[in-house]
This record gives C-alpha cells, structure tokens and sequence, in this order.
C-alpha cells in the first residue's frame, strides 16, 4: 500500500475496528461488523418495519395501476413513476446503505468506493422530490387551464419530462464518481463524513434545494387552493336548479386538490430531515453513536 494512503488510516483499535479488518503488513482486508453482532441485528430491526412499509405500501400501488383500467390515465402516470422511485429506494437504495454503514471493509470504508453504497439513494432522493415538484406543476396547470389541460399535458409529454427527471438525477450524483476532484483512497469508516471534493459538493446541494422545492410545492399549493376557493364561490353565486352539478364538480375538486396537496405533502415534509442529514455530514462531523442516531431520526 502506498504510503500516503496508509498514513490515512485509523490507529489499529480494537475497541472500534475488529483486529481482522487488517492484514499483516497493516493494510485494511477483511470484513467485519462496524456495530458488532448485537447491535447490528437492533439496528436492522429497526429499519425492518421501514423497509416493509415502503415495499408494500408501493407495490399496492403499482398492483392497483395494474388491475384498474381507470387508473391509466396520464394524470396518474408522475404518480406511478413516484411509486416506482419509492419502490427501488426500499428494494436497492436501503439495503445497499445498510451494508455500508454496518460492515467494514476495504470496499464500503475507502472514499473512492464508499459513495457508491450511497449512489443509489441520492439519486432516488433527487427523483422523488424532483416528482413531486412536476406532480404540483401538473395540478396547477390542470386549475389554471381546464379546457387546454389535455392539450398541454400530453402523455408523450409526461413520460419526456419523467424520462428527463432520471437522466438529470443520474447525471448529478455519477458527477462525484468522475469530476474533477473525486474521492482518493482515504478511510472513512466509521463516518458518513469526510468524503471531501465533489461528494461534500451534492451533498450540500441536495440540502439547498431539498428545502427550496419544498417551499415552491407549498407555493404552488397555496395558489392553486386560491383558485379553487375562487372557482367555488363563482359557482355558488351563478347556481340555480340546473347549474347545481357545476357547483358538486367544483367542490369535489377542491377536494381533490386538497387531498393531493396532503399526500404529497407529506411526502416532501418526510423529504426535508434528509436537508438536514446532509448538512450534518458534511460540515458537523461527529461520533459513531451520534451520527447513527441522527440519521435513524431524520430517515424515519
């Protein structure tokens, strides 16, 4: 081993590092559990329920897209591409941070190979947030515009700006792996910390724009509550025996909208916590015990 990379390893101690995670001329080998076998096994029990949730809260809604013709409308196609995005976080994303963060070895604690553990999760985070942001947009177009909403979103039109979503995600966390000042051969274990160049780069700006979309979404919300409040007061005034059903249509999209508004909502609140795990990364390096905590936290 170099010995550059080697003055950046850990002192050998046994408290924190398993004695078999090196060989004999002291280089890392080996693998070993960063959190030992008990704590490993609540850990993963912790994330068990979180797991499953996300599995089969989003393989029901893919079964029901599935089943139901009348679901298949372009509408609901940025919520299905949402579903899926949540689907794979649980399926890929999840399990791979799992692995990186409790077992220690050369290839989940050297920076150069360590971010590739989190690559998936940072590109589905981007991707789910990036949804729910064109989920908003759509709604408001289709307020806005109710009779040129089908001319003005197609679905050849959604699936360009779902297909654009995923290239632009992708794009910006591959940007760590192969800019410019991409992670050397440092030992980060046990901390998400550290990385240094282009990785400490998107993490700070996923923790910008994270909050930043949150507030458009809330923005757009508002404007679009506003206009259906407008909507429903016009039809109430101009109501009479056979304009009573523009009146019921009118309030049952004001319903609509406002469950909408609460599930993606919700949605982008679950979102912001991950504003601050990045930070917290980033510029706030801390001990092992307090990292674990926080991020448990701000992932739940």
């Amino acid at each position: 081993m170099d010995e550059d990379v080697r003055a950046t390893l850990p002192a050998r101690d046994p408290a924190m590092y398993p004695n078999n995670v090196y060989n004999e001329t002291g280089s890392p080998s080996g693998v070993s559990l960063a959190l030992g076998p008990y704590f490993t096994a609540l850990y993963l029990a912790v994330y068990a329920p979180l797991w499953f949730t996300i599995i089969f809260g989003n393989v029901t809604v893919l079964a029901a897209f599935a089943c139901d013709r009348a679901l298949r409308q372009v509408k609901y196609y940025m919520l299905i591409s949402l579903s899926i995005t949540d689907l794979l976080t649980g399926a890929v994303a999840l399990p791979a941070i799992l692995v990186a963060r409790l077992v220690v070895s050369p290839m989940t604690c050297f920076a150069s190979t360590r971010f590739n553990f989190f690559l998936p999760s940072t590109v589905f985070c981007g991707s789910s947030i990036t949804h729910l942001l064109l989920i908003a947009v759509d709604r408001f177009l289709s307020l806005l515009f109710p009779l040129k909403y089908r001319l003005i979103v197609t679905g050849r039109g959604v699936c360009i700006a779902i297909v654009g979503i995923w290239l632009y995600n992708l794009a910006l966390c591959l940007f760590p792996l192969y800019g410019p000042s991409s992670a050397d051969d440092t030992w980060v274990c046990l901390s998400d910390a550290n990385y240094g160049g282009d990785v400490d780069v998107l993490y700070v700006a996923f923790a910008v724009s994270l909050p930043c979309f949150f507030f458009l979404m809330v923005a757009l919300y508002l404007c679009m509550f506003c206009i259906a409040q407008s909507h429903l007061k016009k039809r109430r005034a101009m109501a009479n025996g056979h304009q009573q059903s523009d009146v019921t249509l009118a309030r049952s999209r004001l319903r609509g909208m406002k469950t909408m508004a609460t599930v993606v909502g919700a949605f982008g609140i679950c979102m912001l916590p991950s504003s601050f795990k990045f930070l917290h990364a980033v510029y706030l390096p801390s001990t092992k015990s307090a990292l674990t905590a926080i991020q448990m936290i701000c992932e739940y």
